[in-house]
């Protein structure tokens, strides 16, 4: 690391500092211990811990030999007190101590920001060390980032001083300055625009500039070992980035545009010029950058607790008690764990960290960006949650009666649960022209965190094949057949009895075997009716539901048998994985097969059963085969 403050320059600018040499396990600074001196490593290594609450454990979090990594650089920024834990890791450590006061007196007689620089560049060596022992914590695994809901900011074309200012003071790391410093930055900024995918800087490599985002969206990655690591994504107007360009130093991580964006940027060399003719301004924004990049490093070291611990709640629970000694005793973001716990609530919670994320105060800022990008994943999944609910209630709650009317309903709220996730389907040039046929899929389980509160679970395989097959090519979302509920699921008898569906009896339906065969025959009576009034009807010949590891299930005759006594009706076979995993890092997959007219496969009845068995297995390697393709893509 090529730094401005060696060991020989330390000792000349602060002479009255100590050495400290201090055996393994010294703990040199506590969580929300105040700051009364900053340290340099000049030997043996240092170990960092996050102190958690909620369960009672030390985290460690990094670990760093670097000789000159600085230890209380939170005192040069209110409110002055350690972020978190650090130890003595090696046999000894050789440190050398520098009172507060002693370099608040150096940076009031010596106006030049190369002091602050240099502790800023050690906080973000740190920070790299931290992104990168992350990434062996994952494991390779990737932790992608959902589209955010972006926040609007309407600027004109050209904007003015005022506007850029505006903008500025949106942002955390810019309200620590005076309009004048705003002023002087905002004379020195130039607009660009990003497409989509575009890449604004490069890791490894110095940034062009530091960067004001206007609106749209900013990731903020690592790569190495073959994985993309995203530290952050910024889609808050007035967030800065491009953080090494103040320090002279190769940036540690990619920044691309993942939404289109508009940002300012002050470039490298007009910056390092304002704040080397302006030294009060310097020593200002070098403060600050300490304080941004201090920030930076405490969300990588959240993130490794995330990774040890693997439970939200309790990251965001220890992120907030991390940070309380900033808090005010006030803030609403004390309250967010509490409704994190329960669905009903969770709305609420995520209110309030949005609402703090935009214009709350630095540390409640700060705190909640970290809180929702760690529970980014919770968030899509209560989203989702919610969209089961809006279809459950497009059918229940609905004023319209007419079943066709409902089930276009049901449709259209199924294609908007659906609309945010990532879906993909093959073969469409396999459906026939015309509706009439039946629909036969290997239908999967419902993972048990997607039960809504009355019991009852939408069924997302067929409501998928309906809604985004069926209705998107036929205008009709067809007919299905459910299964007999049983006694005590008033959800499950509300919902499909409103939807004109046609009822069938399965290990799972209420065991009565007069009813059961009055209801095979309405059901052969029904489902010809529907399909020679042009309706396309959609079976599980399994006649249950499996895990897609585990998917197909044995074919039972009742859709091939309905198909042979119309033999003009085709079955469309439809393959379906994924379907009973849970949403955040989940694709899920449909690939529509050949058609299959029965009367062309087989010359009589008997050979049914026996066509039935040998197809059961071809349709079996159809799901292997999606299944590697899932596989592959997870890599």
């Amino acid at each position: 690391m090529n730094t401005l403050i060696n060991q020989e320059t330390l000792f000349t600018l602060f002479p009255n500092g100590k050495i400290r040499i201090l055996p393994k396990k010294t703990v040199i600074a506590t969580p929300h211990q105040k700051v009364t001196s900053i340290y340099w490593l000049l030997e043996g290594s240092i170990d960092h811990y996050v102190s958690l609450d909620k369960p009672k454990k030390n985290v460690l979090v990094n670990k760093t030999a670097e000789p000159m990594t600085c230890i209380g650089w939170n005192g040069l920024n209110a409110p002055g007190r350690f972020y978190h834990a650090t130890v003595v890791g090696s046999k000894e450590a050789e440190l050398y101590e520098v009172p507060m006061d002693q370099i608040e007196q150096y940076l009031d007689s010596n106006p030049d920001s190369a002091f602050l620089r240099d502790i800023g560049q050690r906080i973000y060596y740190q920070f790299g060390q931290a992104l990168s022992r992350q990434i062996k914590q994952m494991e390779h695994e990737h932790l992608p980032t959902a589209p955010s809901t972006l926040e609007p900011y309407v600027i004109s074309p050209e904007p003015d001083t005022e506007e850029m200012i505006t903008l500025m003071r949106r942002s955390p790391f810019m309200e620590a300055f005076e309009d004048e410093d705003l002023r002087e930055l905002a004379g020195h900024t130039v607009r660009r625009e990003y497409e989509p995918g575009e890449e604004i800087y490069h890791q490894r490599e110095p940034t062009p500039g530091f960067y004001i985002l206007i609106q749209g969206e900013v990731t903020i990655e690592r790569h190495q070992e073959g994985v993309r690591f995203k530290h952050r994504t910024l889609s808050t107007p007035g967030f800065v980035f491009g953080w090494s360009c103040p320090l002279e130093m190769p940036d540690v991580c990619n920044a691309m545009a993942t939404h289109k964006c508009s940002v300012y940027m002050i470039p490298t060399e007009q910056l390092r010029a304002i704040l080397k003719a302006k030294p009060a301004l310097g020593i200002r924004f070098h403060r600050r950058l300490i304080w941004l990049l201090g920030n930076h490093l405490q969300a990588s070291f959240t993130r490794s607790v995330y990774l040890s611990i693997h439970h939200d709640q309790l990251t965001i629970h220890n992120l907030i008690e991390g940070h309380k000694s900033k808090l005010q005793l006030s803030s609403p973001i004390y309250q967010v764990p509490h409704l994190l716990k329960e669905y009903v609530t969770k709305p609420i919670a995520y209110d309030i960290l949005h609402q703090l994320n935009q214009k709350g105060n630095a540390a409640e800022k700060f705190i909640a960006s970290i809180s929702l990008q760690l529970l980014r994943h919770d968030e899509k999944e209560l989203k989702f949650m919610q969209g089961l609910n809006r279809i459950y209630e497009s059918v229940t709650e609905n004023a319209e009666t007419d079943p066709e009317a409902l089930r276009k309903a049901c449709s259209a709220s199924t294609r908007q649960l659906f609309e945010p996730l990532e879906v993909k389907i093959s073969g469409w040039e396999q459906l026939p022209k015309s509706a009439g046929h039946i629909f036969i899929y290997n239908h999967l389980l419902n993972d048990p965190n997607y039960t809504l509160p009355n019991g009852f679970q939408i069924t997302l395989d067929s409501h998928f094949i309906s809604s985004l097959i069926l209705d998107a090519t036929y205008n009709s979302p067809g007919i299905r057949t459910v299964r007999m509920s049983k006694g005590p699921e008033y959800g499950h008898q509300d919902y499909y009895e409103r939807l004109g569906y046609i009822n069938v009896f399965t290990q799972d339906s209420d065991n009565a075997p007069a009813r059961r065969e009055q209801a095979k025959k309405i059901f052969y009576e029904q489902a010809t009716a529907h399909l020679k009034a042009g309706e396309n009807v959609i079976i599980s010949p399994e006649g249950t539901s499996y895990a897609s590891e585990e998917s197909p299930g044995p074919f039972k005759m009742g859709a091939f048998n309905l198909a042979y006594q119309n033999p003009e009706v085709c079955i469309v076979p439809i393959v379906l994985f994924n379907f009973d995993k849970r949403i955040p890092a989940n694709t899920y997959y449909a690939r529509i097969l050949e058609p299959l007219k029965l009367h062309e496969k087989v010359e009589n009845e008997k050979q049914l059963k026996p066509f039935v068995y040998e197809y059961q297995r071809t349709f079996a390697a159809e799901v292997e085969k999606i299944r590697r393709l899932s596989d592959e893509q997870k890599k």
